[in-house]
This record gives structure tokens, sequence and C-alpha cells, in this order.
């Protein structure tokens, strides 16, 4: 089962099918990380810019497992399809933090702004 996990995904990398895919780096492990550092500070001080930052950081991840698994995804075929996992973990990680969003901004609990965007993504309006 997939996870969020930095360690998880390591493992997975040193499968020896999936050794040249470790070789060659997918940046994979620290966009795992960043995700983890980002979510624990929005986490534990959940103001605007933290949850931005985490949001953002999942957005990269999700991107960067499409990419990867959709380049090397024929070749290897267990680390791509745990990659096809991890983004589908991320994105529903960006919907819940959207969501979250969305209730804080009805609540009027984020204030100094009319409208909150990530990405280029609108996530909620702020009456």
């Amino acid at each position: 089962m997939a996870s969020l996990s930095e360690t998880d995904w390591k493992n997975v990398l040193n499968n020896p099918k999936n050794l040249g895919l470790k070789v060659g780096g997918t940046g994979i492990s620290n966009l795992l990380r960043l995700v983890h550092e980002s979510g624990k500070a929005a986490k534990g001080n959940p103001c605007m810019k933290f949850v931005v930052i985490y949001s953002d950081h999942l957005h990269k991840l999700s991107a960067q497992c499409k990419s990867v698994a959709e380049k090397h995804g024929k070749l290897f075929t267990t680390a791509c399809a745990y990659l096809v996992e991890i983004k589908k973990l991320a994105d529903s990680e960006i919907n819940t933090v959207k969501k979250k969003l969305e209730a804080a901004a009805k609540q009027k609990v984020l204030s100094g702004k009319d409208h909150v965007d990530i990405n280029g993504t609108h996530l909620a309006t702020i009456n």
C-alpha cells in the first residue's frame, strides 16, 4: 500500500528491479520530504502561509509522480505503479486542503484576502 512516506518510497526504490530508477534520480524523495515537513508545519500552525506552502508541495509532488510514471512506466513497472498511488494520495490531500480552505473562507477565518489561489487553481472566495 502506498503512502506519502519517503522511507516507503526508498524501500520501493531499493528493490533490485528498480535500482536503475534510483540511480537516475526522480526528485520524488525530496518532494516527499518537503510535503512531510510543510504538512507538519501547516497542521501545527494553520495560518494561510503554511497551508499554501503545503498545498504547493502537494501539487509539485503530484506533477512529478505523473511525469516520472509516464516517462519510465514501461521499464520500472513496480516503482511507477507505486508513483501512481502516491499521486492519488497527494491529489486526495490537495482536495482535503481545498475543502478546509473553503470552510475557513466561509467562517471568515482567512482575513486580508478576498480569494485564495494556489498554483493558478482558485480554491476559495471569502465573502
